[in-house]
């Protein structure tokens, strides 16, 4: 995939903690929770509670946030696929 890169991020959600809404700029998101949960919250679609095991993929451009509710911290492993020239994420209003 001429012009594009792959970045894997290893992400500890601590309890309580939230990933303020952003997207990734014509890029792809997808994601494994490894252990604990988090709330998965995608524009235009109800909030989800995404436990060990689960995954999820974000289209690129879609507006989203994660946030930690439960008792535990969340460990997450993300896989982004993204156009060398765009960066990773940025921020929006929601």
């Amino acid at each position: 995939m001429p012009g594009e890169e792959v970045v894997v991020q290893y992400v500890e959600l601590k309890l309580g903690a939230a990933i303020p809404w952003h997207m990734h700029p014509d890029g792809h998101e997808i994601s494994v929770i490894v252990e604990g949960s988090e709330t998965l919250e995608v524009e235009g679609q109800p909030p989800r509670k995404v436990g060990v095991g689960e995954g999820f993929h974000i289209q690129p451009n879609v507006e989203h946030r994660g946030s930690n509710d439960s008792n535990a911290s969340a460990k997450i492993v993300t896989v982004r696929i993204k156009p060398k020239d765009k960066p990773i994420m940025v921020p929006v209003q929601s």
